[in-house]
């Protein structure tokens, strides 16, 4: 039994998510998902170097004009959002298949 756990660790992942604005105008605009591990010092997170982009979400005012946006209500913009950071996390749920990390 202890040989199945060999070389298993826990390590806690942080996830963080911010609006970027990326024209003068403020109309386009993502939001990267952003991750550090839980290991690093609150000191160590505090500097750029610790946090790596995983994915972005587009600004739903690109792709959906005002009458689409009005029509999703909070569950459809919640599920798409959901289903956008399924993907984005879906390497981290491979990760944890056993076997999946062994060279």
């Amino acid at each position: 039994m202890e040989d199945q756990n060999l070389g298993n660790f826990l390590c806690p992942v942080i996830l963080y998510i911010d609006k970027t604005v990326l024209s003068m105008s403020g109309k386009l605009s993502l939001y990267p998902v952003m991750m550090s591990l839980g290991i690093f010092t609150a000191a160590a997170r505090r500097h750029s170097y610790a946090w790596r982009p995983l994915g972005y979400i587009a600004n739903e005012e690109v792709f959906f004009s005002r009458d689409q946006r009005k029509e999703n209500d909070a569950d459809t913009k919640n599920e798409r959002l959901h289903t956008i950071l399924d993907c984005i996390l879906q390497t981290f749920k491979d990760a944890q298949t056993p076997g999946a990390l062994h060279n």
